[in-house]
């Protein structure tokens, strides 16, 4: 299980460009603060920020069951000029409703006719070494947003293994980096929790 740590202060990277080792627990404004307004030089962070929270705020206007925030990727690392924000949307199973899941069902079909021919694209690039502009030509890209949602079930409930096992799956893929070309070590690294709140995007232009 990886540590919890409440503390912006603690927004550093490692010396492999990551966030240090554990699951960064920190508010909206911090976020900005840290992976945006840090990076003036970037030509990518602040469209993918626009982008970021243009989804959020569509989202849970259709979405009310949202808890948090599980966001990992290159966003989250020094990397100056990510393509995208890679990030999980935890919900509370109990309160999703029938139109709820039909506005989920709905965007991931939506999203996925997108997202696959960007990720068959990025797998041709890194393979013949062409340059990964080609990747800012995308409909995906102007999308800006590599997303999935984890649904939160009670441990009561008889399906409380499945999503436990898709937990662990995330906090086993997240807490590592992809593994090493020269290498083939998987390093472990940190990502960031931001705990759902209602009026968390009012005042941040």
């Amino acid at each position: 299980m990886l540590e919890k740590i409440n503390s912006s202060d603690l927004l550093e990277f490692d010396n492999l460009g990551n966030l240090k080792v554990g699951c960064h627990e920190c508010n909206f404004n911090d976020f900005v603060k840290k992976f945006l307004d840090e990076f003036p030089d970037s030509e990518t962070r602040s469209s993918r920020m626009y982008l970021f929270k243009s989804f959020l705020k569509n989202f849970n206007a259709n979405v009310k069951s949202t808890r948090k925030y599980l966001i990992n990727g290159g966003f989250t690392t020094n990397k100056n000029n990510p393509c995208d924000v890679d990030f999980v949307i935890v919900l509370n199973g109990s309160q999703i409703s029938a139109e709820e899941n039909e506005f989920l069902n709905l965007l991931m079909d939506d999203v996925n006719k997108i997202r696959i021919p960007y990720k068959l694209l990025e797998k041709e690039i890194e393979e013949e070494g062409r340059s990964k502009r080609e990747l800012m030509e995308t409909e995906f890209y102007d999308y800006g947003c590599d997303f999935y949602y984890l649904v939160r079930i009670e441990a009561d409930d008889e399906d409380y293994h499945i999503y436990q096992d898709l937990k662990e799956y995330w906090m086993k893929w997240w807490g590592h980096t992809r593994k090493d070309k020269k290498t083939g070590v998987k390093h472990p690294k940190g990502f960031i929790d931001i705990k759902h709140e209602e009026n968390m995007l009012e005042g941040l232009s």
